[in-house]
């Protein structure tokens, strides 16, 4: 299936609608008969623009929202390439993506992006999507052949290495992965979804075609509002979150939690959780709160792999392995069959990805078709006493003890250091809690030196736009300022 046929498929079904809480937005609310009329116009556009070009790339800037499901099938049906990219990353990144990938032309969904983009968009011709939607007159799609093996788009994310890479998939791959796991899922058109995460990114962006395909109403956050009043405001019914931000919902409902509690009751949301592990602090306020998360499994890589429904859940897993003839465990790590085109050339490679397996350096395990994780293999050290430490099991245990949630521990010369986010007037705080928790380790498993810094985040560096550590900025960035504790 290609994209245009599965816009026909949602069409056809009719129950879909895309809201955007934000204020002054090009859309506030549309059906499928809408974004079947816009998806053509920018399809017929691209079209008329390419002439005779087969292929094209088109990078975009699109905040989370209705345009941003206009732009990505308007893409994708007339056959050329969709380079999403997040419009809040640093501008160094921008500048990098659009000199490796080299688009044919740019697309930004607003004036304030276009503006930003046109200081450094070089020779790139660049298009305000409003003004595509003026210039075009034909509501009918101008056809053309395309073949569900072709490429669809390129998924660039930096990761947690901090390294950016450029992941190929074709419009068959994205699809069948979509349409499996929203028949895995089974939600149905009455659910209520919202939209918080960087929809560039594999996590959001299949999800949101897991609820387009199912045809649901789906509201895109308003990002002037805190992530608490736009939880309020939605009442939805499903959210895709990564625990960093579930932790932040749950920070601010402390100071009124009436009407969070009322919502959680009565609408009895799930949240289906990605990213870094839940550390036992946040886990014990879910429990405290009664909410019903839904660990997943997946990665730009590999799609969507595995997840927890209603019909079938095990707590402390990753779920249930969708396919399970494309998951297997090598020497204790997980592999993943992915069809994936490959790398986009100019980006980092990964020699993890051999004849349509992806090694992941996920440590894991299998029980009754669940996949449970149990950390990253890259975060097993050897201590200085020869024995072998997983660090994130350290800064799990480390975290609840300081009742914080962000911190680093990287070896160095054989002894433990760690880097903690945290206020400055919580330094004496952060200095007492390291010194007991010391006192309770084992030699070469203690923290020997340490330093502590504000307000890590992803325009930063510290942070992936979905929230997740990016070990080696955070190593190189705060080194310099580690004390010893004595």
């Amino acid at each position: 299936m290609t994209f245009k046929e599965l816009l026909n498929v949602i069409i056809q079904r009719g129950s879909l609608s895309l809201t955007q809480m934000k204020k002054n937005a090009l859309f506030t609310s549309i059906g499928v008969c809408e974004l079947k009329l816009y998806t053509n116009k920018l399809s017929n556009f691209l079209l008329n623009y390419a002439k005779n070009k087969s292929s094209m790339k088109v990078l975009t800037l699109c905040e989370n929202g209705v345009e941003w499901n206009i732009i990505d099938l308007g893409i994708m049906q007339a056959g050329f390439v969709h380079v999403p990219i997040v419009p809040s990353i640093d501008h160094e990144k921008i500048s990098l993506i659009i000199e490796k990938v080299r688009p044919n032309l740019i697309i930004t969904s607003s004036k304030v992006i276009f503006q930003f983009i046109k200081t450094f968009c070089g020779s790139t011709p660049i298009f305000l999507l409003e003004e595509i939607f003026e210039s075009q007159n034909n509501i009918e799609l101008n056809d053309k052949e395309i073949k569900d093996e072709q490429l669809a788009s390129i998924f660039t994310t930096s990761g947690s290495s901090g390294n950016l890479k450029g992941v190929l998939h074709n419009h068959k791959f994205i699809i069948d992965n979509a349409i499996e796991a929203a028949n895995f899922y089974q939600f149905k058109p009455h659910h209520k979804s919202l939209s918080i995460l960087p929809i560039q990114y594999a996590f959001e962006r299949m999800y949101n075609y897991i609820f387009m395909y199912s045809g649901m109403h789906i509201h895109y956050a308003n990002p002037f509002e805190s992530l608490l009043s736009n939880v309020l405001y939605a009442k939805a019914d499903v959210i895709c979150i990564v625990p960093a931000l579930l932790e932040q919902i749950l920070e601010d409902s402390s100071n009124d939690s009436q009407e969070f509690d009322d919502y959680i009751q009565t609408v009895n949301p799930t949240f289906i959780c990605s990213g870094a592990p839940i550390h036992k602090t946040l886990s014990s306020k879910i429990l405290e709160k009664n909410l019903k998360i839904h660990e997943m499994y997946g990665s730009t890589e590999t799609l969507i792999v595995s997840g927890n429904t209603e019909s079938d859940f095990r707590e402390n897993t990753s779920g249930k392995i969708i396919d399970p003839r494309r998951v297997k465990i090598n020497s204790g790590v997980l592999e993943v069959k992915t069809d994936m085109m490959g790398y986009f050339e100019g980006f980092k490679q990964s020699n993890n990805f051999q004849n349509g397996w992806i090694r992941t350096d996920d440590l894991a395990t299998i029980s009754h078709e669940f996949l449970i994780i149990k950390g990253r293999a890259n975060h097993m050290i050897k201590n200085s006493f020869g024995v072998f430490l997983n660090l994130e099991e350290l800064e799990n245990n480390l975290k609840s003890h300081l009742e914080l949630s962000r911190l680093v521990i990287f070896e160095e010369n054989g002894a433990l250091n760690c880097i903690v986010e945290a206020e400055n007037h919580k330094f004496s705080y952060v200095v007492n809690k390291l010194k007991k928790y010391n006192l309770k380790q084992k030699d070469g498993e203690k923290i020997y030196k340490f330093a502590v810094s504000s307000s890590w985040s992803p325009e930063s560096g510290e942070l992936t736009s979905s929230f997740k550590i990016i070990r080696k900025e955070i190593i190189h960035k705060y080194k310099k300022q580690l004390k010893l504790l004595s």
